[in-house]
């Protein structure tokens, strides 16, 4: 099910050899996409085979940076995100999440998280890869007056007999999410 919608935003960096326009893939159409621009300037954006692509020209390095939003995961286990991208040699990524958070990106990555104003502020860089993941533990918020908890548990009963003797154990697994 999905609750909400986080804000990312992407940077990278293209290098042209010729003053051609060429088109340049930057995510899958799947994706809530807000603006693109490139160099610090407004870029329109079209759309290819499920792509988002923006047009870029001149000569030299540009950087091109998009801000988009996905929706939140909540399920089984921690709330996340999941979403494709462009295969690039590098992608960096940029998540604001209220409260303090630690994030887990699949593939791995090294999340620098800073903290700002009551938010976690995380960057991280991809490797080549068409398909990110984000997940995160839950903070409970300052101000909450009554704390949900999520928790799930696994009970096993084992039982034996012997001459004369029944014999039980009970194994017990659980695991707080939240609270």
């Amino acid at each position: 099910p999905v609750s909400s919608r986080r804000y990312f935003s992407s940077l990278r960096t293209v290098e042209l050899d010729a003053s051609d326009r060429v088109r340049v893939p930057l995510l899958s159409t799947s994706i809530a996409l807000e603006e693109v621009s490139v160099d610090r300037i407004e870029a329109a954006i079209a759309e290819e085979d499920g792509t988002f692509v923006v047009p870029v020209s001149g000569r030299g390095r540009h950087r091109i940076t998009a801000a988009f939003q996905v929706p939140v995961l909540r399920g089984d286990g921690l709330p996340g995100v999941d979403f494709s991208i462009t295969p690039t040699p590098v992608s960096r990524f940029e998540l604001t999440l209220p409260g303090e958070r630690e994030l887990t990106v699949e593939p791995n990555a090294g999340v620098t998280t800073a903290r700002r104003d009551g938010r976690s502020v995380s960057t991280f860089h991809v490797p080549m890869s068409s398909f990110v993941r984000v997940h995160w533990a839950e903070a409970v918020p300052d101000d909450a007056q009554e704390v949900e908890t999520r928790a799930s548990a696994n009970v096993v009963h084992v039982v034996r007999p012997d001459d004369g003797v029944l014999s039980m154990h009970a194994y017990a697994s659980w695991e707080i999410t939240r609270g």
